[in-house]
């Protein structure tokens, strides 16, 4: 009987501590062939910015005006940064699907408030105000369905 044992598992293979594992890590760092590195963005603007390079140009892709003004003033470093002769900021425009439903535009009134105006309309002694209860008592039975 043999004292063989099997092959190594693979996580072993390419452990940090092996030669295969060193030059995968090594590998991991460099960037591929024929394609410049992509420079590192500020931590403010890591989640917000994506960056891509397209016609000898870096292309600086954000979500908003706001991070676009604060992006103009890191492009010029960042394509230096590439290797690249220039850059381009552009505007990503959401998808119609993805937008966020707007909030209501004033205070809601809450459920069952219609019954109440009703009854303040009816003791008002002032014509206008009355009107003026009955319109918010109808905008509140709307509101309830």
């Amino acid at each position: 009987m043999s004292n063989a044992t099997g092959p190594k598992a693979l996580s072993d293979v390419l452990s940090a501590s092996s030669r295969l594992g060193t030059l995968l890590r090594h590998a991991r760092q460099r960037p591929a062939a024929g394609r410049p590195a992509l420079p590192k963005l500020p931590p403010a603007l890591a989640g917000k910015v994506t960056m891509t390079i397209a016609d000898n140009c870096l292309v600086l892709t954000v979500d908003n005006n706001a991070v676009a003004q604060i992006v103009r003033f890191h492009a010029r470093r960042l394509a230096r940064q590439a290797g690249m002769a220039d850059f381009r900021i552009s505007l990503a425009r959401s998808q119609p699907g993805n937008r966020q439903p707007k909030a209501p535009a004033g205070p809601a009134m809450p459920p069952g408030a219609a019954p109440l105006l009703r009854a303040t309309a009816e003791q008002a002694d002032h014509p206008r105000l009355e009107a003026a209860l009955e319109r918010l008592a109808r905008l509140a039975e709307s509101g309830d369905k």
